[in-house]
């Protein structure tokens, strides 16, 4: 018999979980950009920090990003609370297609055969914004990492 952890936990969908790792990311990476365009930012992060939306309104009136990439910070927003605090919640192909659509208008389909999925388009489209502005540095990820000593990678 299958318990309510597994059925809960265990069987949440690879889709479900993405949703909630990449608005992680993109979470992150406003909140880079806030650090670089506020004059003191430190006060914004005290304590317990700043909800997304507030984040996504932070950026966009400093011109970090556009009401068009704010509109659709927002939206994912939506779905991760949906996904983050609905048990039994899990994205159905309308909220795909939905998202996909709302993406495809800020962060367009490349012809070069690259990664074509909507939420890394969007996620890929705020990270250069943060390296434009200094508050990320490109491909990090493959710089060396002191706490292992290592390349990491992607």
């Amino acid at each position: 018999m299958e318990s309510n952890y597994d059925r809960y936990v265990m069987g949440q969908t690879m889709g479900k979980l993405h949703v909630v790792s990449v608005h992680l990311w993109l979470e992150h990476l406003l909140v880079e950009c806030l650090k670089v365009v506020v004059p003191n930012a430190a006060p914004l992060f005290r304590d317990r920090g700043m909800g997304f939306a507030q984040l996504v309104s932070l950026c966009e009136a400093h011109e970090v990003v556009q009401r068009p990439l704010a509109e659709i910070l927002r939206k994912v927003n939506a779905l991760r609370n949906k996904c983050a605090h609905q048990l039994t919640f899990n994205p159905s192909d309308a909220d795909w297609r939905a998202l996909d659509q709302a993406i495809e208008r800020v962060a367009p389909r490349t012809a070069n055969g690259e990664e074509d999925y909507s939420l890394r388009r969007l996620a890929d489209l705020l990270e250069r914004r943060a390296v434009e502005i200094g508050a990320a540095i490109p491909n990090a990820a493959q710089q060396r990492h002191p706490a292992d000593g290592a390349a990491r990678r992607r």
